[in-house]
């Protein structure tokens, strides 16, 4: 499957329940959303559809419901979408990306650890 990058942030939103849930109709995917950015239904049903046809989500009828699941794994979205970020705005040049992650991200121990052992690699 070829990497998708093209996913808009509303639509990474409703990915990001599927991947959470696995599967999911609208109306769920609606209930799981953030309740203090929702979304209507129509609205997530349109983005569902688009995101079938870029062969983002599957589905299936279930009992008169359509239930979503993801076609691609979240590694493989997030993946692109930095290397769009990194290739594209800042010019292959990722020392930028590292800093702003070291400076304003809130990092554990864990995910020092993670970093510690990529940078040794």
């Amino acid at each position: 499957m070829t990497e998708k990058t093209d996913l808009t942030p509303a639509e990474f939103r409703v990915m990001s329940v599927l991947w959470r849930k696995g599967r999911a109709t609208v109306k769920e995917i609606q209930r799981a959303l953030d309740p203090g950015r929702p979304l209507a239904r129509t609205t997530i049903n349109t983005m569902l559809t688009k995101m079938r046809e870029k062969g983002y989500v599957g589905a299936r009828e279930v009992n008169f419901a359509f239930e979503f699941r993801p076609l691609v794994e979240r590694e493989s979205v997030t993946k692109s979408k930095v290397s769009g970020l990194v290739d594209g705005f800042l010019e292959g040049d990722i020392a930028p990306l590292a800093a702003y992650i070291v400076e304003n991200g809130e990092l554990t121990p864990e995910q020092i650890k993670v970093l510690e052992e990529i940078v040794r690699r």
